[in-house]
Parts: C-alpha cells; sequence; structure tokens
C-alpha cells in the first residue's frame, strides 16, 4: 500500500466567480474530514460482554488557511459563514475529485499571531453522506 502526501490532499469550494466550478481553498495549510458512527448498546444488564450495532452516520471537518484580506474565495466563505447556508465541499486526492458532501461553516476564527502569518480556521459540519465523486 502507498502513502500519500498531506499536501496533495485539498477541499475545494465552488468557485464564486464562475458557478458550478469548484477550485481548492485559497492557501490551504491543513484539513482534515472526520467520519463516525453512533453506537447503539444492545447488551442486556445480565451480560458481562457489551454489544453494540452501528447507530446515525455523522461527519466533520476542519480546515486552515493562511488568511488573505479581500481573496474571493475566503469573502464568500465569510459570506456563507455569516448567512448560515449549505454548501457543496469536494475532497481532492493527488488532483482526483474522490467524494463530495454538504456542510455547513459551525466556527470561524481568524488567528493573528505576533510574528506569524495571520490564519483562518474553519470548522464545518456535513448534511448527509460523503459520497464517492
Amino acid at each position: 500500500m502507498a502513502a500519500i502526501n498531506g499536501s496533495l490532499i485539498l477541499l475545494h469550494i465552488e468557485d464564486p466567480a464562475i458557478p458550478g466550478s469548484f477550485v481548492a481553498a485559497t492557501c490551504q495549510l491543513d484539513a482534515g474530514i472526520d467520519e463516525s458512527v453512533a453506537e447503539i448498546v444492545t447488551s442486556c444488564k445480565d451480560s458481562r460482554a457489551k454489544t453494540i450495532i452501528g447507530g446515525e452516520y455523522s461527519w466533520s471537518g476542519s480546515l486552515e488557511l493562511l488568511y488573505h484580506p479581500g481573496d474571493a474565495l475566503q469573502d464568500e466563505l465569510t459570506r456563507r459563514f455569516r448567512a448560515g447556508e449549505l454548501f457543496e465541499v469536494h475532497i481532492f486526492e493527488d488532483g482526483v475529485d474522490k467524494e463530495t458532501g454538504l456542510c455547513l461553516i459551525t466556527g470561524y476564527k481568524l488567528a493573528a499571531p505576533r510574528e506569524d502569518a495571520a490564519k483562518r480556521s474553519i470548522s464545518v459540519a456535513g448534511s448527509g453522506f460523503l459520497v464517492a465523486s
């Protein structure tokens, strides 16, 4: 099994200048996707062994960008966050569109540390499944 450089995994969102076209979010530093299934316990009180079945599926993600004031894509993320809009995100691996899903920005942080680049950290919650593109 071959490993993949994390730099080759990028999140893409719809280009505000070209509806229906998806581009990588500007100056990505870090990205992550978390998927989970709720655990439903089905064991009886008299059992010493826990048994489970799967419950609801969910996913969430995070994205860290270099902050670029006036960047159209970052301005669009700000607008979508403040409007509480769901939007489509695509996960690309080595230039290939692998998965897509709808999400909502749930956290939007601007960090401006002394003697370091300003960064924007974004948290998203998925709506529905991530599906193969």
